[in-house]
């Protein structure tokens, strides 16, 4: 009987550190998220004093400069693209919520792929 006392007890250790890992890589993607999101946004809050976003395309246009900021900026494109790679598009359009938000996340899904298949 202690024999499986102690199996049972390793099995449910390792489901406990198991959602420890699982719980921490959750904090990790959030806040990476956040801080990324939040980058984006101070951009977005910079350039919609020089763009207007009426019309889809100066929506558009906000977007191409938005995406050049984060091609200039290193550190902002790689956490950037490591998000959309786990699939964060959704969730980090959501925390932009702005009216171009839907558009840029589309090109960065796109830019994303696009240096996925250049490589």
């Amino acid at each position: 009987m202690s024999e499986n006392y102690q199996i049972y007890g390793a099995q449910n250790l390792g489901n406990i550190a198991g959602n420890i890992i699982i719980r921490s890589n959750n904090v990790s993607y959030t806040q990476e998220l956040t801080e990324a999101a939040a980058e984006i946004k101070q951009l977005l809050k910079h350039l919609d004093s020089l763009y207007p976003i009426s019309t889809t395309s100066e929506k558009m246009n906000l977007a191409v400069e938005v995406i050049r900021q984060i091609e200039a900026t290193p550190s902002l494109h790689r956490r950037i693209f490591s998000l959309i790679k786990s699939g964060g598009t959704e969730a980090l359009k959501q925390e932009l919520n702005h009216p171009a938000a839907s558009i840029l996340i589309n090109a960065l899904e796109d830019w994303q792929k696009s240096e996925v298949t250049d490589s």
